[in-house]
């Protein structure tokens, strides 16, 4: 099987060692609350965590804050309640941060 190059102009400089410039995954959870209806409905939240994803140059999970999930993460400014929807980052070196409380 023979790979074709597409005729876009960067394509002569795509390598194997190119990296992925935002992603998002969604907690399964999320879609069973009112969250996963607007997820469905208005693309607002994904647009909001590819944004956060590409500026900061991490993995962003979106997230339910539950009473203890303030143990898992670093400690920073931002302040959650149970039940908020989290943006949590995945750095490089395995720690995971808080680092947006989304708000519809």
């Amino acid at each position: 099987m023979s790979l074709r190059k597409h005729s876009h102009p960067y394509s002569n400089k795509l390598t194997s060692e190119d990296v992925t410039a935002a992603q998002v995954q969604i907690d399964l959870w999320i879609m069973e609350t009112t969250y996963g209806v607007e997820l469905i409905t208005n693309p607002h939240m994904v647009l909001e965590a590819l944004s956060v994803s590409l500026e900061q140059g991490v993995h962003i999970n979106v997230q339910l804050a539950a009473s203890n999930i303030s143990d898992d993460y670093s400690r920073r400014s931002i302040r959650y309640r149970s039940g908020d929807l989290l943006f949590v980052a995945k750095k490089n070196n395995g720690q995971r941060d808080v680092v947006h409380v989304y708000s519809p």
